[in-house]
């Protein structure tokens, strides 16, 4: 044994008269260290009389029995020294020259799509002589045989060589088409062999092995082809869109979405979710359009899937965001009209008379816009009532252009003098042909 393997000590004991035995008390150290039995020794190094009665006559003394002044000390093997088998998650790292004893149930995460994986088997604590272990597989809701097998059934025996710290075999997982729950299924050690003595069994002497959801077994989210792109207005209020999902429908999943930004003021809600139940392809939701008195252009806004709970994904394929055009309103561009005053003009027939009527843009008075005039006959009044062009006015048309954020504008139409007495005439100018040029 090391010094490290025990508590050196010194020191002496007393007998008393008429005394034969005595004891001496010291401690093995613990440590975590696999070792076979050990061996350290205690001596007996001098004697010395204290003090003898009286009563008795010394001859020569007390003395050590120089063939018992050795005591040997053996510490019994500990912490393993022939190993645990046990399975660990993955392998080793590089360079490690102990694995300490596992003390839960290791488990291993596996897709499959993973095929041909390689399952490590270590000898924990010690790795004193040559051994053996068995190992199998065993079905669980994951099954190694039948129609449909999730995983190759496979069993064997490792063996390991004196100082030998792991081993693998490997494990195949059956990759299909069909969209599966997750899965499980168990890989065990049994009947572990070695010389001089067989190795244990740890907590590790079992590995759950996990098959995750596969092929899309919750389905893969996107918008509907016809909610990629909607037109709407502020007068019809909700608009629907509809989310699909492909692939599985083997459990719930949720949904969340959200609009941009900028729709703030113009749609409610900003954001929300959607729950698909099992079983369940598709699922629609509404956002509201704002109608508000305010003149505003085409707006157009994105509503996008942001995130998939509960095993589901979103498509890899595109139709994760959806646009809607809410169409102009309230006139952005303006309505157009004669002012109040101008709509009932009086005007003198004298010479150089013009009448100047003007127009105004009301509501919006977003981008450029051409309107055109013409004077006409006044068909409501009676014929003796009616202004003539050529002979009470002149015949006037044309264009009047509206700049962005213009709102007023003006024509002339001029008067005809003549001699004859008349009573009050009318005549008609009109507007039309609204037309708008550009937008900024």
């Amino acid at each position: 044994a090391a010094a490290a393997d025990f508590q050196p000590a010194s020191g002496s004991v007393t007998f008393l008269d008429g005394e034969r035995s005595q004891i001496i008390s010291f401690g093995a150290v613990s440590d975590n260290i696999p070792e076979l039995d050990e061996q350290f020794s205690l001596f007996l190094t001098a004697v010395e009389v204290l003090n003898e009665p009286a009563s008795r006559t010394s001859t020569s003394g007390a003395s050590l029995d120089s063939a018992n002044i050795e005591a040997t000390v053996t510490i019994t093997a500990n912490n393993n020294p022939y190993g645990i088998f046990e399975f660990s998650a993955g392998m080793p790292s590089t360079g490690v020259t102990f694995i300490p004893a596992s003390t839960t149930v290791p488990s291993l995460e596996l897709r499959e799509s993973a095929g041909l994986v390689d399952i490590y088997v270590v000898r924990s604590q010690g790795t004193v002589g040559n051994a053996t272990v068995e190992y199998t597989t065993s079905d669980g809701t994951a099954v190694g045989g039948g129609a449909s097998p999730d995983y190759q059934t496979t069993a064997g025996r490792l063996e390991f060589s004196n100082g030998e710290l792991f081993k693998k075999f490997q494990l195949r997982i059956n990759d299909d088409a069909i969209p599966e729950l997750a899965k499980t299924f168990t890989l065990n050690l049994t009947n572990p062999r070695g010389a001089p003595q067989a190795p244990l069994l740890g907590v590790g002497r079992v590995m759950v092995v996990n098959l995750l959801p596969s092929d899309d077994a919750f389905g893969a989210v996107r918008f509907d082809q016809s909610s990629l792109s909607i037109i709407t207005d502020e007068v019809t209020g909700s608009t629907s869109l509809t989310v699909v999902r492909t692939g599985g429908t083997l459990g719930p999943i949720v949904t969340s979405w959200m609009a941009n930004v900028s729709a703030s003021g113009d749609l409610t809600p900003l954001s929300g979710n959607v729950t698909l139940p099992t079983g369940v392809t598709s699922v629609s939701f509404s956002v509201n359009v704002i109608n508000d008195p305010t003149p505003e252009t085409a707006e157009l806004f994105y509503i996008s899937l942001v995130a998939v709970y509960g095993g589901g994904r979103l498509s890899s394929t595109g139709g994760t965001v959806a646009t809607i055009t809410i169409e102009s309103s309230d006139d952005p561009h303006g309505a157009f009209q004669f002012t109040p005053a101008s709509q009932n003009y009086p005007v003198p027939e004298l010479a150089g008379a013009v009448a100047t009527l003007t127009v105004e843009r009301l509501f919006g008075s977003v981008g450029i816009v051409e309107l055109n005039y013409t004077t006409a006959l006044d068909t409501s009044a009676a014929a003796n009532l009616r202004a003539l062009p050529g002979v009470d006015f002149t015949p006037t048309s044309g264009l009047l252009v509206f700049g962005d954020n213009e709102t007023v504008k003006s024509l002339d139409v001029t008067i005809l003098v003549d001699t004859r007495p008349e009573v009050d005439e009318t005549f008609r100018v009109v507007l039309g042909g609204v037309r708008l040029l550009s937008t900024p």
